[in-house]
């Protein structure tokens, strides 16, 4: 049997005291990771629970409201809200496209998808938007609009700005109700004019 060799100085007091202070410090390291992941799991449940709160308030309210809430795809239970959604922001996540099944918000008066990573807007949802008056688009990557733009007669205000679009679509002259623009920030490219008529 080996025998282990305990420095003279600390003698057998010496060593059980350090001993006792490595089990303590991993007993106290050990209660430190088991707090981290307590506040990570209550912190995952709060957000879990959370959503659920903001979408049961929302078939209720018909105001959806999921900004800033870490989501990397639209909420599914936003397109089950049908002609009853009214408002819906999902500003400041990190959703790359939108559901054609958004078609069915068909009393959607303000949708807001700013500060996202949208890189185009699907064909088709422009025309059953009858309701929308506000449509926030800005600091996303769309490189261009929809040719049905046009079709959202009641539209009053239209946030572009901080994107990638060259052109506008020409249906955009048929916004009669428009009254705020903001397209700063683009790649937007105005042909010269020279007739004078």
């Amino acid at each position: 049997r080996r025998r282990r060799c305990v420095p003279p100085s600390c003698g057998r007091a010496g060593s059980m005291d350090a001993f006792f202070a490595q089990v303590q410090e991993g007993f106290e390291k050990l209660g430190r990771d088991i707090s981290v992941a307590v506040d990570k799991l209550g912190s995952d449940y709060n957000r879990a629970n959370g959503a659920l709160k903001r979408a049961e308030t929302a078939r209720k309210t018909g105001i959806v409201t999921e900004r800033n809430a870490r989501l990397s795809a639209f909420p599914e239970y936003v397109c089950e809200l049908g002609e009853a959604a009214k408002v819906v922001d999902v500003s400041e996540n990190a959703i790359a496209s939108l559901p054609r099944a958004l078609a069915g918000l068909t009393r959607v008066h303000r949708l807001c998808v700013s500060h996202n990573a949208l890189v185009a807007l699907p064909q088709g949802l422009c025309g059953r938007w009858v309701s929308l008056k506000v449509l926030r688009l800005e600091r996303n990557k769309l490189a261009s609009l929809p040719p049905d733009l046009g079709e959202l007669a009641r539209l009053e205000e239209l946030w572009l700005s901080d994107n990638q679009i060259e052109s506008l679509p020409s249906s955009v002259a048929k916004l009669k109700r428009l009254r705020t623009v903001r397209l700063a920030r683009n790649r937007l490219r105005f042909d010269d004019d020279d007739d004078d008529d």
